[in-house]
């Protein structure tokens, strides 16, 4: 599959005589193919996957693969491992390619901000305390110890967001958030928290208030549900997870993030062409 779809050269030029290589059966190897100089007096070899991220994998590539495709489903890892029957270190390994992908993916999206003239964005804050998402986040004290706040922002129209860890829900904070992620001019929709007709102001945009006490839409019909909505999915996913360690949570954010903004829907198509993004990635040479 992978030479067929081109990811993997048919010929390469042979590192020590600099002749071409072709790709010959050998069952002396685990994945059972290796790349195998055309000069017969220099016959040099190497691994198929030698050179490229993945860097040689110790398991069958047909199970790396799948290894991939499970973590993009958020198959439990002790499910993954048990299925698949590999260790743990070498599922770690996999994960840490993916988890970068992750990070490279997200430093490219937040450089695209949400919103514009005639365009909405929803944004909320919530607060993640010993593991969990805070029930009541509103009625939470900033220096609570142990407290770690974030901020959600997302474009109802694309379903794009953005999530950061903040400090704390100060208006300087919120003017910060709004500057980076959010186009000048952009209707925001909030609830009445104190920080954020400043923020707004700062991007000149138009501030829609949505009154939680009285409703979930304001006379206008304005709502909150989709970034209500994206809390929902995350407490689903550290719930599933038994909560995350707090040396975790930007490593499970980056994931969480990359994951929603290329396949927020879960379909099985979105599901298959993050797949064939990962692979690309993957094999690719360093």
């Amino acid at each position: 599959y992978l030479i067929e779809s081109g990811r993997l050269s048919v010929n390469k030029k042979c590192a020590k005589c600099e002749d071409s290589m072709k790709i010959i059966n050998s069952n002396n190897h685990l994945n059972k193919k290796i790349y195998y100089c055309r000069n017969r007096e220099c016959r040099f070899s190497k691994p198929i996957f030698y050179g490229l991220r993945i860097n040689t994998p110790r398991i069958p590539i047909s199970t790396y693969l799948l290894a991939v495709y499970k973590w993009i489903e958020n198959v439990y890892e002790k499910d993954i491992l048990r299925n698949l029957n590999i260790s743990k270190a070498s599922y770690q390994k996999i994960k840490s390619h993916l988890l970068n992908f992750s990070q490279e993916q997200n430093s490219y999206l937040e450089k695209e901000k949400l919103g514009g003239l005639n365009k909405k964005v929803q944004v909320d804050e919530t607060a993640i305390f010993h593991g969990k998402l805070d029930k009541c986040p509103s009625n939470t004290a900033d220096e609570t110890p142990g407290l770690i706040w974030l901020v959600g922002l997302i474009e109802p129209e694309t379903g794009k967001i953005h999530l950061e860890i903040v400090e704390n829900r100060s208006s300087i904070t919120m003017i910060n958030i709004f500057r980076k992620y959010i186009h000048n001019g952009t209707t925001v929709v909030t609830d009445g928290f104190r920080s954020y007709p400043s923020a707004v102001a700062s991007i000149e945009g138009i501030h829609i208030i949505v009154n939680h006490s009285l409703g979930f839409r304001n006379r206008d019909g304005f709502h909150t549900n989709n970034i209500e909505n994206l809390w929902s999915i995350l407490k689903y996913e550290i719930k599933k997870r038994r909560g995350i360690l707090r040396s975790n949570i930007e490593i499970f954010l980056n994931e969480f993030k990359m994951k929603y903004n290329l396949s927020r829907k879960r379909t099985s198509d979105e599901i298959f062409y993050l797949w064939n993004v990962l692979v690309d990635y993957l094999f690719k040479d360093e």
